[in-house]
């Protein structure tokens, strides 16, 4: 076997490995902190680091491409549940209205007993107007000034009550 086909067939052995980690983490929580060896023996088993690299970039596009996937699902799971819960809300409300235009206030059906009760509590209220100052509240809300701590700070002059951190390194791939 030549040095090529050995990197390969140990890089995909190892990204296939590294993929089996990934989907048992899901038993514990998503926790992929086990993994983190894996990644640096598969950059270990090539006398080059970008074709390591490179296998990596593939299982974690295929990665991406599948959480977009689920994203989208999860989008879709959620109209309908919107959707649903609007259609039950609205036929909950058209037996509201039946029976408040029949005067019932109670009925018994062979599966449930519908009850229109009264809410406890204080009733909604809704400003319609303007209110006059003797109904209403002055707030006053006190919010740190950013732009003069930065410039502060980046001025060189240390504030004992700020810090800016140093910008992390983003991956890129292209």
């Amino acid at each position: 076997m030549n040095s090529i086909t050995q990197r390969v067939f140990t890089a995909s052995a190892a990204a296939v490995a590294l993929e089996e980690l990934i989907a048992a983490s899901e038993a514990n929580g998503g926790d992929i902190s086990a993994v983190e060896g894996q990644i640096d023996w598969l950059a270990s088993q090539s006398t080059d680091l970008a074709p390591a690299i490179d296998d990596l970039l593939a299982i974690a596009s295929e990665i991406e491409h599948r959480a977009a996937g689920r994203k989208a699902e999860a989008k879709r799971i959620a109209d309908l549940a919107k959707r649903d819960q609007a259609i039950a809300d609205w036929m909950k409300g058209q037996i509201t209205r039946v029976l408040e235009s029949s005067g019932s206030t109670s009925i018994q059906t062979p599966r449930h007993k519908v009850t229109l009760a009264t809410p406890g509590g204080v009733r909604a209220l809704e400003i319609i107007g303007d209110v006059p100052e003797a109904f209403s509240t002055i707030v006053t809300t006190v919010v740190p000034n950013k732009e003069l701590i930065r410039a502060t700070l980046e001025s060189g002059q240390p504030l004992p009550f700020a810090m800016l951190h140093s910008k992390q390194k983003v991956l890129k791939v292209s």
